[in-house]
């Protein structure tokens, strides 16, 4: 399950199932920083707060994988807003 698959309950509730249905104990998720924070010094846990939820609701240990910058060689995880100033297109 990737942090941007999370679009509605039910797809965290069937990740969690397939958990389950496995006998595994522990799912590791990938949280991106353009996905919490897309404009500067607003930010959205909507989706963390889910599946934290989930979690919780089916017993199962969370790894939270946080993707800030880098990865890779690529700024994917980057927010716009700071490509944008590494740019110096900001004004």
């Amino acid at each position: 399950m990737t942090g941007y698959s999370i679009r509605e309950k039910s797809e965290i509730d069937e990740a969690f199932k397939a958990i389950k249905m496995i006998h595994g104990n522990s799912l590791a998720v990938e949280v991106y920083w353009d996905q919490i924070e897309p404009e500067e010094g607003k930010f959205d846990f909507t989706s963390v707060d889910a599946i934290i939820d989930g979690a919780m609701r089916y017993g199962v240990k969370l790894i939270l994988l946080w993707f800030a910058t880098w990865k890779n060689g690529n700024m994917d995880f980057t927010p716009m807003w700071i490509k944008i100033i590494q740019n110096g297109s900001s004004g």
